[in-house]
């Protein structure tokens, strides 16, 4: 198992502390108009989770975010040392359903799995992709990933 730190999610532009978006959305109409389907990935750095080629109904891409949104609010904080951090990532991988702060139940996303844990006093969203062994370690705050679903949900 490989432990990859992506750094970079952050920019200063004066004093001020601003995040790069990482949700990339493209909406596109049916041939007729009458439905939605939506292009989704989240991007940090070079490393992309979720499928960029996969179009879904809008509104299911929707209610999986709004699901999401509601399971981030109540994940409990993980706090990991350097003794614990396989074990509890090992853990947290085994009830995905229950534990994964990505989108569910949508193609976009489907076997890739996040996390929010602590580790050395540093909030982390913690993802491993579908068909890897690799945890990417994206230092970012679960206030900061919410307002970008919440962003994402009010364009679909």
């Amino acid at each position: 198992m490989l432990l990859v730190v992506l750094k970079g999610t952050w920019f200063c532009q004066g004093s001020e502390k601003h995040m790069i978006e990482f949700v990339h959305l493209k909406n596109l109409p049916s041939f007729d108009n009458k439905y939605v389907f939506a292009e989704c990935f989240f991007q940090f750095g070079d490393a992309v989770v979720g499928d960029p080629d996969v179009r879904v109904l809008a509104d299911s891409l929707k209610l999986s975010f709004d699901d999401t949104i509601l399971r981030v609010n109540h994940h409990d904080n993980i706090f990991c040392n350097a003794e614990n951090l396989v074990n509890q990532l090992s853990i947290l991988s085994e009830n995905v359903l229950k534990n994964t702060v990505l989108p569910t139940c949508i193609e976009s996303f489907d076997g890739d799995i996040g996390f929010f844990i602590y580790y050395n006093n540093q909030e982390f969203l913690v993802v491993k992709t579908w068909g890897t062994e690799d945890f990417m370690f994206i230092q970012m705050s679960k206030a900061d990933y919410l307002k970008q679903l919440e962003q994402a949900v009010k364009e679909l």
